[in-house]
C-alpha cells in the first residue's frame, strides 16, 4: 500500500560516520562538501557551534564568499 507514504520521510543514509558532519552538509542552501563540512567541525565541535561562530573565525577558515553565503542561509545579519 501507498497510503503512508507522504507522511513518512523516507530513509536517507549518513553521508559521513560524524553526525556532525552530516547534519552539516544536509543544510538546505549551504552546498558544503565533506572535506570543508570536516575541517568546520574539527575547529568547532558540532554545528551549534559552527552556527552560533564569530564571522571572523568562519571567515579565516571559509572566506569571505563562502560565509557571507552561509550567513545568508542560516539567517543571520552580516
Amino acid at each position: 500500500h501507498t497510503l503512508f507514504e507522504r507522511y513518512t520521510i523516507p530513509h536517507i543514509k549518513p553521508i559521513s560516520k560524524n553526525p556532525h558532519i552530516d547534519n552539516l552538509m544536509r543544510l538546505k542552501g549551504v552546498d558544503i562538501k565533506e572535506i570543508n563540512a570536516t575541517k568546520l567541525i574539527e575547529h568547532f565541535g558540532s554545528v551549534y557551534n559552527v552556527v552560533n561562530a564569530e564571522l571572523s573565525e568562519l571567515i579565516m577558515l571559509m572566506g569571505v564568499a563562502w560565509t557571507r553565503n552561509f550567513m545568508k542561509v542560516i539567517g543571520r545579519d552580516i
